[in-house]
């Protein structure tokens, strides 16, 4: 018997590790892709599969397990489908300024390939909806004080791709004064 595991995904970028394929009475074992990446080796019950470019674009690949089986026995394949999912890209813009006592609308921000998206900031001002892409930063007294602060964006990954963030320093001018 042989059974090729559970269809399953990865991400891009990422090796996909084969953990529940088995196979029984069999003399040797032989992976194939229908795509051009690579096997850890080809030859063993779990290798690690790693997903070429041209994979990547397809987005899926069949990888097949073929049981040879002893002598008079025929070779018996199954299959599992890997899905290969885009990885997430995030830019949090360019670092900034603002004058003391102003907003900061956030616009040169991207992103791509995310499930959801959060801001965040060192200081301790207030964004007027954080899982927006361009949202406006209302800076604190603290962070005038400070002088500066670090925007923070994060796109979290489709499954099973990780979470990915960029930052930006937002300063704050001082502004001027008539007495």
């Amino acid at each position: 018997t042989v059974n090729a595991g559970t269809d399953d995904a990865t991400c891009e970028g990422s090796s996909f590790a084969i953990t529940t394929a088995s196979a029984n009475n069999f003399s040797s074992l032989s992976w194939i892709s229908s795509g051009t990446g690579t096997f850890s080796s080809s030859t063993i019950l779990s290798p690690t599969y790693t997903p070429s470019s041209a994979d990547e674009v397809a987005g899926t690949v069949v990888l097949t397990l073929t049981a040879n089986g002893n002598s008079p026995c025929p070779s018996i394949p199954d299959s599992l489908v890997l899905s290969i999912t885009t990885a997430p890209t995030v830019n949090a813009g360019t670092d900034d300024a603002t004058c003391e006592g102003s907003s900061f609308a956030i616009t040169t921000a991207s992103a791509n390939n995310f499930s959801s998206l959060s801001w965040t900031s060192s200081g301790t001002g207030a964004f007027s909806n954080s899982t927006l892409l361009s949202p406006i930063y209302t800076p604190s007294l603290a962070d005038e004080t400070a002088g500066a602060l670090v925007l923070t964006l994060t796109a979290n990954g489709n499954s099973p791709c990780s979470s990915i963030s960029d930052s930006l320093v937002l300063s704050i001018t001082t502004a001027p004064t008539v007495n």
